[in-house]
């Protein structure tokens, strides 16, 4: 019998058609898997910044001004917000005496946790402020007041207080 070339090369590559076809359906229904773990954590984070208490000219009248602690905590952290002496350095952390300066001469002011300036804004654990963190940044309002008739001369008055947040 005697087949023509023709026919024989259509005969194999029809073969390796139906070879690599069959081939490749049976591994069609195979699936190979595996788990990915996936994961992060989250840490415990604050950061602060302020906004001045500026209370401009003072005239011997009683003088208030409003500033500012901006706190960005990871959401739900507690933490506290304390304010130290101020560079006067009197009286106790809890009760602090702080005063601004013009070379020896002073101006007494308080700052205060609220609006209506009752609760002192101290530097301890019972003159502090409490804050729950909720991930973005929040404000919170420091409330400042000069006493009426404070004698003091000309000049320019300052004061520095470290703001502490404690997480």
């Amino acid at each position: 019998m005697k087949f023509k070339k023709r026919n024989i090369k259509i005969s194999i590559v029809s073969a390796m058609l139906a070879g690599s076809v069959g081939f490749s359906s049976a591994n069609a229904g195979t699936d190979v898997t595996q788990n990915l773990t996936v994961n992060s954590s989250v840490g415990a984070v604050c950061t602060i910044a302020t906004e001045a208490v500026a209370f401009g000219a003072y005239t011997g009248a009683q003088k208030d001004a409003v500033g500012k602690v901006k706190h960005t905590c990871t959401s739900q952290l507690s933490a506290d917000i304390k304010i130290g002496k101020g560079t006067a350095d009197s009286g106790t952390d809890a009760a602090p005496t702080r005063k601004m300066k013009n070379g020896v001469n002073t101006l007494a002011y308080f700052l205060y946790q609220d609006s209506n300036r009752q609760t002192i804004w101290g530097n301890d654990n019972n003159t502090d402020k409490n804050i729950t963190g909720a991930g973005t940044e929040e404000a919170v309002e420091i409330y400042g007041r000069m006493t009426e008739n404070q004698v003091a001369p000309v000049g320019t008055y300052t004061d520095t207080v470290l703001v502490t947040i404690t997480f």
